[in-house]
């Protein structure tokens, strides 16, 4: 939510990052739900399963043009698409459990190293 463009609460916007190229809005209905997700690519790579857990009560104020990172499905049977990809930065409702998947770890320790060794 900080690196959106702004957060649209009670009425009001309020200016954030604006990294990311959506704003959120609160309140909005409780989402709870335990999760799996398949990577897609984005800073992970294609075909990880890992599991997680969503709780919010905000929601974006549009959808996102941006790249997406999982194939998802929570508890209740419910599935999406999720993780948000802009440059190296990976946003989503997701929160991942990384012990559920020690690859994604190491796939983002590779990313991370392959980036600075760019830039250096």
């Amino acid at each position: 939510m900080y690196l959106a463009e702004t957060l649209q609460l009670d009425g009001h916007n309020y200016p954030f990052c604006g990294v990311l190229p959506f704003s959120t809005r609160m309140p909005a209905p409780l989402k709870l739900a335990y999760v799996e997700i398949t990577t897609t690519g984005g800073l992970f790579g294609p075909d990880l399963t890992a599991r997680g857990h969503l709780f919010h009560h905000s929601e974006l104020d549009r959808d996102p043009t941006t790249e997406r990172c999982y194939q998802l499905t929570t508890s209740r049977g419910d599935h999406g698409q999720e993780g948000y990809r802009i440059n190296n930065v990976l946003a989503s409702y997701a929160h991942l459990h990384f012990a559920s998947q020690p690859a994604l770890s190491h796939a983002l320790i590779e990313r991370c190293h392959h980036s600075a060794a760019r830039s250096g």
